[in-house]
């Protein structure tokens, strides 16, 4: 295969893009930091009050919020009361830990797998195109949304440590070990982190693990799912959903991050079409040849079927939360993670349509793709900036006892008793005051 200049090129520039591209997202992770407390942080301070307070750490760390056990980020309260006193600072190291962990992750199993180096840059770009928009920086400075970035962090880091072609040794062993150990420990960020041994089982088996590890990761993911489900709230699952409207719900869910916008609803259902599409003809594909998938292909297919279980466990459960409103923007890493795993799920693909003289295609689409999410970086971005300030107006009026005059309240809504108790709680502390 003859080089010219425009190969030469192309790394550095692509290089350089996504250098940008990633320096906007650490520079509107800093413009988006929410230091205060409010919504679930404000319960987290009550549960804290309540029971570490009173000496009973076994209730505050397991008793379900909402749905959830999100130990993890109870454990980050504890820190950020006990240590720096309100700061948010444990939240925002940790879940920015996280976020690299994904990116990291997904990027070490595609420079792990034997392709050209040239493909491994543009899957590498796309994964972080993916992952590291503007839109997904609030998993990083929102510390009421840090339990989903945990999960799938935790997820990614026990795939990557399973899934080997080698049993052999001690090493492999430990390492699978420690597989099993994050994946049940993505089960507590969100509920949806209970799919995570499924995957990591899934793995396992298309990998040609031995019977004994299947046997354990059954076995263990049985043991979690029966000690996590008892007292789990299952009341907003109760009515009998309209297939149809979790079917709509489930595609405009697909289509964030530009369901979030109330004039980009249109194309991002257009999108989760698309993206669809594509999964189940990945499904199909691979599902032909589990057994022969490559390291990169397996993973990237459980993190797409993981991304897709969420979004569908997230539509049957907010399906009729006001419908015709753009898509919460919180729920896009699952989308993004989907999206980022139907890449790698077909590189086989990927890569004969690169040998079969489509390089320069392939070259030209990632520049000209990145140069247009240069842009929609920074609309995100600056949209995440004024919706946060909005936050920050709404709890300076919350604490001085004003109404607040956004569209962001701060309080829990229908339970100002509660909200009252929360903000006498941080100011007898003197915690959260700056």
């Amino acid at each position: 295969m003859s080089i010219d200049k425009f190969d030469l090129l192309f790394t550095p520039i692509l290089g350089g893009l996504i250098a940008a591209y990633l320096a906007i997202f650490v520079y509107y992770v800093g413009e988006t930091i929410i230091a205060v407390p409010y919504l679930d942080l404000l319960q987290w301070i009550l549960r804290y009050d309540q029971y570490w307070q009173a000496g009973d750490w076994w209730n505050y760390l397991w008793l379900p919020h909402n749905e959830h056990r999100p130990i993890w980020s109870l454990l980050l309260v504890l820190a950020d009361i006990e240590w720096c006193r309100g700061t948010t600072l444990p939240f925002i190291l940790f879940d920015s830990f996280c976020f690299l962990l994904t990116i990291g992750g997904l990027a070490w199993v595609i420079w792990c797998a034997d392709l050209v180096i040239e493909l491994r840059v543009i899957l590498t770009a796309a994964v972080i195109l993916l992952i590291a928009g503007s839109q997904a920086v609030i998993y990083c400075s929102l510390p009421i949304l840090s339990s989903n970035i945990h999960t799938v962090a935790l997820l990614i880091l026990a795939l990557v440590l399973l899934d080997s072609d080698s049993e052999e040794g001690v090493r492999p062993t430990i390492r699978r070990a420690a597989a099993i150990a994050a994946a049940v420990c993505a089960a507590f960020g969100i509920i949806g982190g209970l799919f995570a041994p499924l995957m990591l089982l899934w793995v396992a088996w298309a990998g040609g693990l031995g019977r004994g590890w299947l046997i354990a990761i059954g076995l263990i993911a049985a043991i979690l799912f029966a000690c996590f489900l008892p007292g789990i709230p299952t009341g907003h699952l109760s009515d009998l959903p309209a297939l149809s409207r979790v079917a709509e719900y489930y595609i405009s869910l697909l289509g964030l991050p530009w369901s979030h916008a109330a004039s980009l609803v249109w194309f991002g259902r257009l999108a989760g079409c698309v993206v669809l599409g594509a999964s189940i003809i990945t499904f199909f594909r691979c599902g032909l040849r589990a057994r022969r998938l490559r390291q990169v292909e397996r993973i990237g297919l459980a993190s797409l079927i993981f991304g897709l279980l969420i979004t569908a466990m997230i539509a049957l459960g907010r399906w009729s939360e006001l419908p015709e409103q753009p898509v919460p923007i919180r729920y896009g890493i699952y989308v993004a993670l989907a999206e980022a795993g139907l890449v790698l799920a077909n590189t086989r693909w990927l890569e004969r349509v690169w040998q079969k003289g489509h390089r320069r295609t392939f070259q030209w689409g990632t520049l000209a793709a990145t140069a247009l999410l240069l842009i929609q970086q920074v609309v995100a971005g600056q949209a995440a900036v004024v919706v946060t300030s909005e936050y920050k107006t709404s709890y300076r009026e919350f604490v001085a006892g004003e109404p607040t005059t956004t569209d962001r309240p701060v309080f829990l809504e229908r339970r100002p008793v509660q909200s009252e108790k929360a903000l006498a709680i941080i100011r007898s502390l003197g915690i959260y005051q700056n």
